[in-house]
């Protein structure tokens, strides 16, 4: 496969919203946990910029998904290489450290502990603030992928630089509680919570995926029928309970990104009016994109 040639963006937007340039180590095509908080912080008035990692070198250079203006950037490499990742990473830090120079941002969001250090050195150049969006505890995620003093080091690094981010999010309580004790500074949860309304279907939708499993609306009647009433009904309500959780779960998530954003920015955020609603069209590619850096 031939090696996309490297342009220069043609996403212009001179509109003077906050910009939040991302960092990531995927493609962004697109990653679950990302979509959600840019969806949201583009609801709350906020302009993202992702400078993504295309290690395949299969997708466009730029894109606009969904509103999100995404640049990669193409250096051929392989999930799984474990030590000698370090040299590859490296280079992309060099090619991204050149992209993330050029364009304007008035906030830094960096992805996972391999672009807090790129992220760390380009927020303090440019003198702005710095967030730290832990997926995962990453020194234990390496466990058996690279040498010892690797794991060691990784773990050196992130403690360093939880202690000097403006404000660290995860992905839940344990976890943010692991980094509190470590030294992190500010530090809240947003966890991996999902909108039902993207799940939602039309009766049309509906009958057409009962036709495709062969069941016929009384054969499920049937079936719900046969189960003890009782336990049918405590089921559906223990979900009931559940699914509204999840949606209030997933307001509270986007009213911690608009409140933290809007401390750490001048001036705050201005959340617009009205906002649009997500588009459902990357929701089922979305869940099928959680990959490793090493």
């Amino acid at each position: 496969m031939s090696r996309p040639k490297e342009q220069r963006s043609p996403l212009v937007d001179k509109s003077p919203r906050k910009i939040a340039l991302m960092l990531l180590t995927n493609a962004y095509d697109p990653d679950p946990r990302v979509r959600q908080e840019v969806l949201a912080l583009i609801r709350m008035g906020c302009r993202v910029r992702l400078l993504a990692w295309d290690r395949d070198v299969r997708c466009p250079q730029f894109e606009s998904m969904e509103g999100v203006e995404v640049e990669r950037v193409f250096l051929s490499s392989q999930h799984g290489r474990g030590n000698t990742q370090l040299l590859f990473y490296a280079w992309l830090y060099l090619k991204m450290l050149w992209r993330g120079w050029r364009i304007p941002f008035d906030l830094i969001h960096c992805h996972d502990l391999d672009t807090i250090p790129l992220g760390f050195v380009l927020g303090k150049l440019k003198g702005k603030p710095i967030v730290y969006d832990a997926h995962e505890s990453f020194p234990d995620m390496l466990s058996g992928n690279v040498h010892l003093i690797m794991r060691r080091g990784v773990y050196w690094l992130e403690d360093f630089l939880i202690r000097r981010v403006g404000l660290l999010i995860t992905v839940g309580e344990k976890l943010r509680r692991h980094f509190t004790v470590r030294g992190a500074r500010r530090s809240v949860v947003v966890g991996n919570w999902k909108r039902l309304d993207e799940f939602s279907r039309s009766e049309d939708q509906i009958l057409k995926t009962r036709q495709d499993l062969g069941y016929s609306v009384e054969a499920i009647r049937d079936a719900l029928t046969a189960l003890h009433d009782s336990h049918l009904r405590n089921t559906m309500t223990q979900n009931a309970r559940r699914f509204g959780d999840v949606a209030m779960n997933w307001r509270k998530g986007e009213e911690i990104l608009y409140l933290e954003y809007s401390a750490l920015l001048p001036n705050g955020l201005n959340r617009p009016a009205a906002s649009e609603e997500p588009s459902a069209s990357f929701t089922a590619k979305a869940a099928a994109n959680a990959e490793s850096s090493f």
